[in-house]
């Protein structure tokens, strides 16, 4: 096998890093469910398995998160919500271009 013979880039990866987003959407643990049960379908994915959305308390009052995550066989969407520090990250992945 050459350099030549092997193929990358099957699929697309996104990584969403977002700051100065609304406080009470990333706290909002309906309104991440709500996303996440739409996302999908707005990119084209299906999604057979319901999403997995849950409210972490870390060790103080920053360090809570909303998080979420979908599996689809070869794809897959997450979200962590940092509502005190107003942030979010959004990654998806897809193995079908």
């Amino acid at each position: 096998m050459t350099a030549s013979d092997v193929k990358y880039g099957f699929g697309s990866h996104l990584l969403l890093d977002l700051f100065g987003c609304t406080h009470d959407k990333l706290a909002d643990v309906s309104y991440i469910s709500g996303l996440m049960d739409t996302l999908p379908a707005k990119l084209g994915m299906r999604k057979p398995l319901a999403s997995n959305i849950f409210k972490y308390n870390g060790g103080s009052h920053e360090e809570w998160v909303v998080s979420g995550v979908i599996l689809m066989g070869e794809s897959q969407v997450s979200v962590h919500t940092f509502p005190e520090k107003e942030h979010v990250f959004i990654d998806v992945f897809s193995s079908h271009g």
